[in-house]
């Protein structure tokens, strides 16, 4: 299972939501709050996209966040 740490300092749960269900084709990928970060949990991602997905996820969300604003 491969995690990306997101600061909830920075960023929100609303783009993080919006980036899961965009990135639903690619694998099944959840979220948790620990203190002040999201855990985004990846699980059964495409194998041509794993060395890549934790990266994409994060300018994804990012865009959203600034898309939104």
């Amino acid at each position: 299972m491969l995690k990306l740490k997101l600061s909830s300092k920075f960023y929100n749960q609303i783009a993080i939501n919006k980036t899961i269900k965009d990135y639903s084709s690619l694998g099944d990928i959840k979220f948790i709050k620990q203190g002040d970060y999201f855990v985004i949990h990846f699980n059964k991602v495409k194998s041509n996209i794993i060395k890549i997905i934790a990266d994409e996820f994060g300018n994804y969300v990012l865009a959203q966040m600034i898309k939104n604003k």
